[in-house]
């Protein structure tokens, strides 16, 4: 073998030995490459909105109901005791007086309002109606506490002794219900808590376990709080 064909056969040799070029290679890497993207633009996409209101035992909407129906039986009942008391001021005074009472009993509760934008803001809020009229919402330092917990518990709020003792005047029998239906009941509280558990700061009150436990969970999967 000549020198010409020995040096021939070595360049054939080594182009069958290179490796594929980077041209070459393209397809592979174009075939390869979408997966990481993808994942990364799942990863990072933005959380639901969140848009979520619990008013505390009662929803506004069966406490205006029964406002009503009370409203309506103050004027049916109107001219009844005009013509037991035969005083038209005294009557009116008493029709003024159970109007704000029943109002003020009804119509003062605490709403909790829970957040999230698109951008990934979350606010929780509270805020008090009395008498139905809705004071400014104070928003809740949740970034403060550790985690969400439910408990039972049987201690009464010092409002429900408060409308205790507006009802009691009322011949008795509306405080005696109130205690019974309101005051007596085992209650559930959610709250959020400090110092591995301790409850902190009471967020929510119900008497129906599943609607705290929504409560709690909900709060605790939005503002990433373990749920005890």
């Amino acid at each position: 073998m000549s020198k010409g064909e020995f040096k021939a056969r070595s360049d054939q040799i080594s182009a069958s030995a290179r490796p594929a070029s980077d041209e070459e290679n393209d397809g592979y890497a174009m075939d390869s490459d979408p997966v990481a993207p993808a994942a990364k633009i799942k990863d990072d996409a933005p959380l639901p909105p969140v848009a979520k209101t619990w008013d505390t035992f009662w929803p506004l909407s069966r406490r205006a109901k029964v406002f009503a129906v009370m409203m309506t039986l103050n004027v049916v009942l109107f001219p009844f005791g005009l013509l037991i008391f035969k005083d038209v001021l005294y009557m009116l005074a008493t029709v003024i007086m159970n109007s704000l009472a029943q109002a003020f009993v009804l119509g003062t509760f605490d709403r909790l309002e829970l957040k999230r934008s698109l951008s990934g803001k979350i606010v929780l809020s509270r805020t008090w109606r009395v008498a139905f009229f809705p004071l400014p919402a104070k928003r809740i330092p949740w970034r403060e506490f550790e985690s969400v917990c439910c408990r039972k518990s049987f201690e009464s709020h010092y409002e429900d002794w408060f409308v205790f003792l507006i009802l009691f005047p009322y011949a008795v029998v509306p405080a005696i219900l109130w205690y019974w239906h309101v005051i007596r009941p085992e209650r559930l509280l959610v709250s959020f808590c400090k110092d591995h558990g301790y409850s902190d700061s009471v967020l929510f009150r119900s008497w129906d376990q599943a609607q705290a436990e929504d409560v709690a969970e909900t709060i605790a999967e939005v503002t990433g709080r373990p749920w005890r």
